[in-house]
């Protein structure tokens, strides 16, 4: 009893560790020593460890649409008013260029040189006609030739499947089997997007009517295999193999390890997707949707591991479009007002440079809110550029997250631990940045 009280008399100082009647590393030493008695039925923790997603300096407040890379140092970014950009340091520098003042929407490059990027807009009728447009470089982006300028409702994706043959998705589909150069359309169906495994093989998704279809004879006929009850699928499908795919849109996942003959409903949640902004699986385990909720309005990313029979949400302040991983581990995610997320470690957690104001000495503030369920914000300072790891522990001193292990710029930041799969208790959050070690604690209470 005399543990549960003491133990109590922290936990209500630590909720203003201001005013604390301890300093702070005495607190630490007496948790360590007294809550463990409290928390012994705590010992069998199921806890997924969390990874850190970096903003990126883009140098722009457009809104980006489409992001790609060819491996971890070289990558493009395009989106509104004609904007290209390019890096050939893993998105730490980004060189930026202009094509006219079209909205570019979805893009994929071959190689180091050639590259094919799609798009166009859809002004209100006062203003005329929408306009769809096909632009391809054969230089790496310094220069690009239009391959087709018409007016009609714009692209929105855009696959090559290796290094000759490509798909643009719009009633049926759009084929290149010269890099770009040449499109044949074949139209039977009616949808905005595609995603095809081969030349050959192939799956388009109609969003108005809730159908996706398959074709197996590179796009020239289809077939229906499945009509999911739900809309905005046109941005939610991807295939991670012959066998392997998912399909989302409104509020729902589904799944095929068949090639398509049955699926699977693995997500359901009462909530809608207005829109799917972006889809990618590195293999058939690990995946990343980008998704728009309706009620109330927010933007968020989902995460699964597992193959998508669970997720982990995380929230942002603004809206994701696109997402592109080399491998399991690094990726990237593109969005309005010039966003670029970067993460090496998987990508559970978001992280935001708060300032670009150089701050004069490390700290480490107090996680907000504190106690919190489940998520709460860590702030951090560094005032020179430096490899970054910050890791949660439990009272027992167990590591079960890593929140941060990456380089970064000196600035203020701020990271989202969402603690969902923790038990409820007193967990430590330590920074390790060069010499630089300081300790937190904080409280999970369910």
């Amino acid at each position: 009893m005399l543990c549960l009280t003491f133990s109590t008399s922290i936990y209500l100082n630590m909720s203003n560790p201001e005013k604390s009647i301890f300093p702070e590393n005495v607190i630490i030493l007496l948790l360590r020593l007294f809550f463990p008695l409290f928390l012994l039925f705590q010992l069998y923790e199921n806890v997924n460890a969390q990874t850190g997603w970096v903003q990126q300096n883009s140098g722009t407040s457009l809104n980006l649409f489409s992001i790609r890379f060819l491996n971890e140092n070289t990558g493009w970014a395009a989106g509104d008013s004609g904007l290209i950009l390019k890096t050939t340091d893993a998105g730490n520098n980004w060189v930026s260029s202009r094509f006219g003042n079209t909205l570019l929407r979805a893009m994929h490059f071959i190689d180091e040189n050639t590259g094919v990027i799609v798009g166009g807009n859809y002004p209100p009728p006062i203003w005329g006609s929408p306009t769809r447009i096909i632009i391809r470089t054969t230089n790496g982006g310094v220069n690009w030739n239009t391959i087709m300028n018409t007016y009609d409702t714009y692209f929105t994706n855009i696959q090559f499947v290796n290094d000759s043959v490509g798909f643009i998705g719009f009633y049926g589909v759009y084929k290149s089997a010269d890099k770009g150069s040449n499109w044949e359309h074949f139209g039977n169906i009616v949808n905005q997007n595609c995603f095809f495994i081969n030349e050959n093989t192939g799956y388009a998704a109609n969003g108005y009517i809730s159908t996706i279809h398959k074709s197996t004879n590179g796009g020239i006929n289809w077939i229906n295999v499945l009509k999911p009850g739900m809309y905005n699928v046109d941005g939610g499908i991807f295939f991670c193999n012959q066998n392997t795919g998912f399909v989302t849109g409104a509020s729902g996942i589904f799944k095929t390890t068949d090639a398509g003959s049955a699926w699977q409903q693995i997500w359901y949640d009462d909530f809608y997707f207005r829109d799917v902004g972006g889809i990618f699986f590195s293999d058939p385990e690990h995946g990343v949707i980008l998704a728009h909720q309706n009620f109330p309005n927010s933007y968020f990313l989902q995460l699964t591991t597992n193959g998508g029979y669970t997720w982990h949400i995380n929230y942002s302040p603004s809206r994701l479009r696109s997402v592109f991983f080399i491998n399991n581990m690094t990726g990237w995610i593109a969005g309005d007002q010039g966003k670029i997320l970067k993460t090496t470690t998987g990508g559970l957690t978001y992280v935001s440079q708060s300032s670009n104001l150089v701050p004069n000495n490390y700290f480490l503030y107090q996680n907000y809110p504190n106690p919190f369920n489940p998520s709460t914000n860590i702030k951090f300072e560094i005032p020179s550029s430096l490899y970054v790891t910050i890791k949660v522990y439990s009272v027992l001193g167990r590591e079960v997250a890593t929140l941060i292990n990456e380089f970064l710029n000196e600035g203020s930041y701020q990271i989202e631990f969402n603690g969902s799969n923790l038990e409820s208790g007193i967990y430590f959050y330590r920074i390790q940045a060069g010499d630089f070690t300081e300790e937190k604690s904080m409280i999970m209470l369910k």
